[in-house]
C-alpha cells in the first residue's frame, strides 16, 4: 500500500519500534484475487491480523487496527469479530451515501477500547456532519482529530497525521 499517509505513519510506527504491517486488499495493485465489494476484504484483514499475532517481535495485547478509506471501513467490520484488536485508528472513514458495508452499531456503543479518528474539514467522502454524531454515540476512550483544510487524501499533513498515530498508539 503506497498511499502517501498510510507510508508515513508506517514509517513513524517503526522509527517508534512499533510493528507494523502494511498491504494491498485482493485486486489492488500486484496482489491477487479480485475486488470482493468490501466483503471478501475483511478476509484480507484477518489474515494480516493473523500474521502479525504469530510473530514474536509483536505484542498481541497492544494489537491495533489501523485503515485509511475503504481500509478504515473493512478494518472496522473486522474488528466486530474479532476480539485480539486492541485499538483503532480510521483515517478518512467513508460514510453516509459513500459507506462502504454497515457498521454494527450494537457493537460499536459497548466497544471500550481505544478509538482514533482522522479526517479532513474537506472531506466530502468522510463529511464531518456524519463522522461527528458516530464518534459522540461511541463510548470513552476516543479522539477525533479534525485537520483544517484538508480533504479526503491527507494531502500535505501525513506527517502530522503519522505523529498522531504513532502517539495514539504508543500509550
Amino acid at each position: 500500500m503506497d498511499v502517501p499517509v498510510i507510508v508515513a505513519t508506517a514509517e513513524e510506527l517503526a522509527a517508534r519500534g512499533v510493528v507494523a504491517l502494511r498491504f494491498n486488499f485482493r485486486g489492488v495493485g500486484r496482489s491477487e484475487g479480485e475486488f470482493g465489494e468490501g466483503v471478501a476484504e475483511v478476509a484480507d484483514v484477518a489474515g494480516g491480523v493473523d500474521f502479525l499475532s504469530a510473530r514474536e517481535d509483536v505484542d498481541c495485547a497492544k494489537l491495533y487496527l489501523m485503515g485509511y478509506s475503504f481500509g478504515a471501513s473493512v478494518g472496522l467490520r473486522h474488528v466486530e469479530q474479532d476480539p485480539r484488536i486492541a485499538g483503532v485508528v480510521a483515517l478518512s472513514l467513508p460514510l453516509g451515501a459513500m459507506a462502504i458495508g454497515c457498521l454494527d452499531q450494537d457493537f460499536w456503543t459497548g466497544y471500550a477500547q481505544p478509538k482514533l479518528f482522522v479526517a479532513g474539514d474537506r472531506d466530502y467522502i468522510c463529511p464531518l456532519s456524519e463522522l461527528r454524531p458516530l464518534v459522540d454515540s461511541l463510548p470513552q476512550p476516543k479522539e477525533l482529530t479534525v485537520l483544517e483544510g484538508c480533504d479526503h487524501f491527507l494531502w500535505g499533513r501525513e506527517q502530522e497525521v503519522a505523529r498522531a498515530v504513532a502517539d495514539f498508539v504508543a500509550v
